[in-house]
C-alpha cells in the first residue's frame, strides 16, 4: 500500500479545516460510495449498506469530516459512556472515509459513511466534492432508504436517479428502475446537482422498504447491495446479507400467523400492488405499531 503526502495531507487545502485526511493513499480512479444516517436512511438501507461492505472488504479509514460546524446537538446529542460515575468515551456524530483496493477491475473505491447534516450543506458539500477532485473520482454512487407501500412478500424494488441521462444506459440492466418525486429532498439530491455542475457523474440508488416495517431491513439492504457491487465490479460473497434477510422474513411470517389483522393488510397491499391504485387501504399507524411491539419484544426475549 503506497502513501503520499504527510503533514500537509492532513489539514484541507483553500483553508477548509473541517477536512481532515490523515493519509492520501493512491487509488486509481476510485468510485466513492456514500451513505448517510439521518432521514434518507429509512430501515438503515443507507448504514446497513455502506457499513457491511466496508467491514467485509476491511476498508481503511483515511479521512473524516469534523462535525462541529454541519449538526444541532441539541437534536443529535454526542453519545456518552459513563462506567462506576467516571466519563469514560464521549463520541460525536462520524462523517468518516475509507478506501478499499479493488485489483479486479480498473478502480478502486472510497467508502463514506456520515450523518446528513443540519446546517451548513454547502460547505458540507465543498468537504466532499474537494475529495473527488483529490483523488480524481471516477463516480459518486449515494445510497438511501426510504419507505414505501409495497408488501415484504414481494422482491423489494431498488429505484435511482441520476445526474446524466446517459447513466441509465448501464443502470437499466440491473433492474435498477428510473425514480419519481417531489417534495423535499436530501444530501443525496444536493450531491447529484452539484456533481452535475462540475461534471462528475453520480447515482443515487434507493431501496424501498415496507411503510409498516420502520425498523432495520436486511432483505431490502441485500437487494441493493447486490446490484450496487455489480456496478463497482465488486467480487464479495453476500450469502450472509442475505441470509440475514431471510431470517427476517421468517420473523415476519412468524408475527403474521400471530396477527390476522396484519395478514389480511399485506394481502390487501400485495393486490394494490399487482394493480396500482385499485384499492384503499386503511390507516396504518396501528399495522406498524403492532410489527415494531412484536419484533422489540422478541429481541428483548432473546437478550435475556
Amino acid at each position: 500500500m503506497s502513501f503520499e503526502g504527510g503533514m500537509g495531507a492532513r489539514r484541507k487545502r483553500e483553508g477548509r479545516s473541517e477536512l481532515v485526511l490523515r493519509s492520501i493513499p493512491s487509488l486509481r480512479r476510485p468510485y466513492l460510495v456514500m451513505g448517510f444516517g439521518g432521514w434518507p436512511n429509512a430501515a438503515e438501507i443507507s448504514t446497513i449498506t455502506i457499513t457491511y461492505l466496508k467491514n467485509k472488504l476491511r476498508a481503511r479509514k483515511f479521512g473524516e469530516i469534523k462535525p462541529e460546524k454541519f449538526y444541532e446537538f441539541s437534536t443529535l446529542r454526542p453519545f456518552g459512556t459513563i462506567r462506576r460515575g467516571t466519563i469514560r468515551k464521549i463520541e460525536l456524530p462520524s462523517n468518516s472515509f475509507f478506501f478499499v483496493r479493488n485489483e479486479d477491475a480498473e478502480s478502486d473505491v472510497i467508502f463514506f459513511l456520515g450523518v446528513e447534516p443540519h446546517l451548513n450543506w454547502t460547505e458540507y458539500l465543498d468537504c466532499l466534492m474537494e475529495v473527488v477532485q483529490r483523488f480524481n473520482v471516477r463516480r459518486i454512487i449515494t445510497v438511501g432508504g426510504t419507505y414505501d407501500r409495497v408488501p415484504h412478500t414481494h422482491e423489494p424494488i431498488v429505484s435511482a436517479l441520476v445526474n446524466f441521462p446517459a447513466l441509465w444506459n448501464e443502470l437499466r440492466k440491473y433492474r435498477i428502475v428510473p425514480s419519481d418525486y417531489e417534495g423535499p429532498i436530501s444530501i443525496h439530491t444536493m450531491l447529484l446537482d452539484r456533481g452535475r455542475r462540475e461534471g462528475v457523474e453520480a447515482i443515487s440508488l434507493w431501496g424501498h422498504a415496507p411503510h409498516y416495517i420502520q425498523m432495520q431491513n436486511p432483505k431490502v439492504a441485500f437487494h441493493v447491495t447486490r446490484r450496487l457491487v455489480k456496478i463497482l465490479k465488486l467480487d464479495v460473497d453476500l450469502s450472509d446479507l442475505e441470509e440475514a434477510g431471510r431470517q427476517f422474513d421468517l420473523e415476519l411470517e412468524r408475527m403474521l400467523a400471530q396477527k390476522p389483522e396484519i395478514q389480511d393488510y399485506v394481502r390487501r397491499l400485495e393486490e394494490e400492488y399487482r394493480e396500482p391504485a385499485s384499492l384503499e387501504l386503511p390507516e396504518t399507524e396501528e399495522i406498524i405499531q403492532e410489527v415494531e411491539e412484536f419484533l422489540k419484544g422478541k429481541e428483548e426475549k432473546e437478550g435475556e
